[in-house]
């Protein structure tokens, strides 16, 4: 009766320690996949922070390039001034010499 009782009490341990180990073993697939997870949510992150990267260089570009087209808006818009300056000039020229007779042009 005691020898039944004793190998009762071995069989709950070693059935405990076989349910340990499956617990243990669920654990370290669990850890596992976490760490599986980890990895490819690192570059995941890895890319967005490459992305950011070379968002922040081409706005940096961008804002280049904004900047030498408005210069360049600025330097146009003053050259078509003096060009219409310089034909109102020339227009005022000529009229004033078609409005001068032919008898005033030999007088002077």
């Amino acid at each position: 009766m005691e020898e039944e009782m004793d190998i009762r009490i071995l069989e709950e341990r070693e059935a405990a320690i076989r349910q340990l180990e499956d617990d243990i073993t669920n654990v370290n697939d669990i850890f596992k996949d976490l760490a599986c997870m980890v990895h490819e949510q690192g570059e995941v992150i890895d890319t967005i922070e490459g992305n950011i990267d070379v968002g922040a260089a081409r706005v940096e570009a961008g804002t280049q390039e904004l900047a030498k087209a408005s210069r360049y808006q600025t330097s146009a818009r003053k050259k078509i001034f003096f060009i219409c300056l310089l034909l109102l000039v020339a227009r005022g020229m000529f009229r004033g010499a078609a409005d001068v007779s032919p008898s005033e042009k030999v007088t002077k």
